[in-house]
């Protein structure tokens, strides 16, 4: 991810995804190593910050009561059953009501005098977000619909000016939320790879743990957004799910090391210079660096991305 343009973009600006990101990669940790009650304290802390991480709720919950039931039977089965409603359904409930404290206890907070009973006020709020955010269709021009993301069809500028100072007579200056090119190309092939394998896995009853963990988090943090087609959305929302479109790549680059030698280490050794000289190279957009108008009209290699 450091070699990541979107990833850079966002930890350059106060956007909640980025931290979404945070918290459903340590949610991601924790769950591999079977810390469930503290998985179930940060998939709170995640969706305190967006409504979104509660498709990572479902995800690792339907896995942790999988992993119960495929375990247990009979009354060894209660405890766990009981621990995992506990983890991933009212930790995260709880912790999700603890951040409204401030909201709570304040007289002054948007809709909190809708009604003198503060639970329904609580509800009514949460309706009335709910009401926006599923209502949201307003054009924008840089909409962008999921089957692009992955591809960098449409990126979103955060910034464009035309300043001086860039010694020709006609300069720009942008920030945009554009991935690193062969980065998320390769990761769209590594993604495709890796769902085929697991899907391989499952049908000879052969579940790898690590495709598991990949195919949950592209899941739970791409594939809601495909029924959302009349909703405004934008392609950085990916950065929450793009952990795992690294992982992915990893996965698919230790296969190619163990099946190739060290005709796979230089084709791999080649591929990571050759995303970092694509990073280098739309490093300016990222950092929101003045260049002459043909300098970044260069980097505009499709139209779309304009």
């Amino acid at each position: 991810m450091a070699l990541d343009g979107l990833a850079l973009v966002h930890s350059r600006t106060a956007l909640l995804d980025n931290f979404l990101a945070l918290f459903i990669l340590l949610a991601t940790l924790l769950f591999i190593s079977k810390q469930y009650w503290w998985t179930g304290v940060v998939l709170g802390c995640a969706m305190a910050t967006k409504w979104s991480a509660l498709y990572f709720v479902i995800a690792f919950g339907a896995i942790g009561l999988y992993r119960a039931f495929t375990h247990h039977s009979g009354r060894a089965l209660i405890k766990p059953t009981a621990q995992r409603v506990m983890q991933f359904g009212l930790i995260p409930i709880a912790v999700y009501i603890s951040s409204w404290i401030g909201w709570i206890a304040s007289n002054r907070g948007w809709d909190r005098n809708h009604s003198s009973n503060v639970f329904l006020s609580f509800i009514y709020y949460h309706r009335e977000m709910l009401g926006f955010h599923t209502g949201l269709v307003e054009k924008h021009s840089y909409d962008s619909n999921p089957w692009g993301w992955m591809i960098l069809a449409r990126p979103t500028s955060f910034f464009y000016g035309s300043p001086k100072g860039c010694g020709a007579n006609s300069c720009s200056q942008e920030v945009l939320a554009l991935g690193t090119p062969f980065l998320w190309w390769l990761g769209t092939v590594a993604v495709i790879v890796v769902f085929g394998l697991w899907i391989r896995s499952a049908i000879t009853r052969r579940v790898d743990p690590a495709l598991t963990i990949i195919v949950t988090g592209m899941a739970a943090g791409y594939l809601p957004w495909f029924f959302f087609q009349k909703r405004t959305v934008f392609s950085f929302y990916a950065i929450a799910f793009e952990p795992f479109v690294i992982l992915a790549l990893v996965y698919c680059a230790r296969a190619l090391k163990s099946n190739y030698g060290r005709t796979g280490e230089f084709l791999l050794a080649s591929l990571i210079t050759l995303i970092f000289l694509n990073f280098i190279y739309f490093l300016p957009l990222y950092m929101g660096e003045i260049l002459t108008y043909d300098a970044w009209h260069a980097r505009m290699w499709f139209t779309s991305w304009i």
